[in-house]
């Protein structure tokens, strides 16, 4: 079996690009003006987005509206601790502990346990299954489709784009979650993981690879290896030796098949039966070639990740003379403030792509007339809490794509039909629209005190200076 070389091929941070930094050509009083604008519109708009979700009735919803709320802003405190998280972690992944375990005790802990064997490898795909558990979550929870509160006297275009669009979740989480959170790695990676939660987060993203759940995106590096004869000299992240861990393996394997199966199943006649928080009045079938495509869009933007930073140790003669549609896509990706800028749109298309597969598979909570395939409502309370809705988008619309761009990049970037989504990636953050997520990184790292990385080193670099001397003295 191979690995999937998820590790060397990730980015330690991603950032929201400041626009001005770019090389535009306009005076530089303009340059400031368009600054501001776009804060303000960001703010602005997160403001729509957090006055639709307060005030939506979401009385037919199982749980109380106000405990609803409170779940909401937990989840994305804590998608924004996991985004935060991995960054730092892979980016201190060669770094001895002992340079902070004095400082950040938790840190150390965490990355420790990262550092051991193939566990970074483990970690980022149980973090991938549990950050999208976490969006289906908010998305159930915070579902404003047809709830909107029509006292507030908005146009109605407000309400069809932030209600029922389904937008005003999508922009909360993007800005206040997972943005904020990369940004704060850039320069804070070790205050952001010197905290339980990520502790915690990183034991149950490592007990989720190893419940075997992920196990079927294994099977399609297997396949996809052997297809290409690619990366197959490489080990699996789950070491396989003896007998007994063969057997263990195996049936992992055939469970992690059973399951996204089975939700497949689910799901589609979930679809089929209208029982869904999809938007109604759209076709059974319709919906699910739009599931199709938010998968491919969703998939392609994660081989994207994987294949550019893999390139990044290829010849440029090679890639120019013998790829050239790879070629044209990393002279893009890689110009200026370019490469800042798609990580940025990226995460808005696949963020995307996942609250809108969420809301179009997951069974509505409401209906509670009939379970799923006549299982009972037992099953059916199961299938409202979104597990299977998460088993089927990760695997599908996430890593499966990001094993096939690992397994071959250069075949990955050189798919014709790759370029319109890098300028579209490009577009979305040239807007500015999620601009507000820096002045609230801000503010996070205000009120919990987090300072920069190098002001850790070099307090850790003086103490170490102090106790060496004092060992000279002695």
């Amino acid at each position: 079996m191979s690995n999937i070389d998820l590790v060397e091929v990730s980015p330690p941070t991603v950032v929201v690009s400041t626009p001005p930094q770019r090389s535009t050509g306009f005076p530089h009083a303009i340059r400031i003006f368009l600054t501001i604008l776009r804060y303000f519109v960001s703010a602005l708009v997160l403001s729509i987005s957090i006055a639709l979700l307060v005030t939506a009735d979401h009385s037919n919803k199982p749980i109380p509206a106000v405990f609803g709320l409170i779940i909401v802003w937990v989840l994305i405190a804590w998608l924004l601790i996991l985004e935060g998280g991995q960054n730092s972690l892979v980016a201190l992944h060669s770094l001895s502990t002992n340079t902070y375990s004095a400082s950040h005790p938790i840190a150390a802990k965490t990355s420790q346990i990262t550092q051991k064997a193939n566990n970074l490898d483990r970690f980022i795909i149980g973090r991938q299954f549990l950050a999208v558990l976490l969006l289906i979550l908010i998305n159930l929870c915070a579902n404003t489709q047809n709830r909107c509160d029509d006292s507030l006297h908005f146009p109605q275009w407000i309400f069809s784009i932030f209600c029922d669009a389904g937008m005003s979740p999508i922009i909360i989480t993007l800005i206040l979650g997972q943005l904020t959170g990369q940004i704060i790695a850039t320069d804070c990676m070790l205050d952001i993981i010197n905290s339980y939660l990520m502790y915690f987060s990183t034991r149950i993203s490592l007990f989720i690879e190893w419940s075997g759940v992920m196990h079927f995106v294994y099977l399609v590096q297997f396949a996809f290896t052997k297809l290409c004869g690619a990366g197959g000299n490489r080990e699996h992240s789950a070491k396989v030796s003896t007998p007994a861990e063969k057997i263990g393996y195996g049936f992992r394997m055939i469970l992690s098949c059973a399951l996204l199966g089975f939700s497949t199943l689910v799901i589609v006649s979930e679809i089929v039966n209208n029982r869904t928080t999809a938007w109604k009045g759209v076709p059974p079938a319709a919906v699910l070639l739009i599931i199709l495509l938010l998968i491919v869009i969703a998939g392609l933007m994660e081989g994207m990740q994987i294949a550019l930073f893999a390139v990044l140790t290829i010849d440029r003669s090679t890639l120019q003379n013998n790829h050239p549609n790879a070629f044209r896509i990393c002279q893009v990706v890689f110009r200026e403030e370019n490469l800042k800028a798609f990580l940025v749109g990226r995460q808005i298309c696949v963020t995307t792509c996942v609250f809108l597969i969420a809301q179009l598979t997951t069974t509505d909570p409401a209906l509670t007339d009939s379970s799923p395939l006549g299982l009972g409502n037992a099953f059916q309370k199961f299938v409202c809490s979104g597990i299977l809705s998460a088993i089927f988008t990760t695997i599908l619309a996430s890593l499966a794509w990001r094993v096939v761009a690992s397994a071959n990049p250069i075949l990955f970037l050189s798919l014709p039909f790759l370029r319109p989504f890098v300028w579209v990636c490009l577009g979305l953050d040239a807007i500015g629209l999620l601009s507000f997520s820096l002045v609230f990184a801000r503010f996070v790292k205000w009120i919990f005190r987090m300072h920069p990385d190098t002001d850790h080193y070099s307090q850790s670099r003086n103490r170490l200076i102090a106790s060496d001397t004092e060992n000279s003295l002695c």
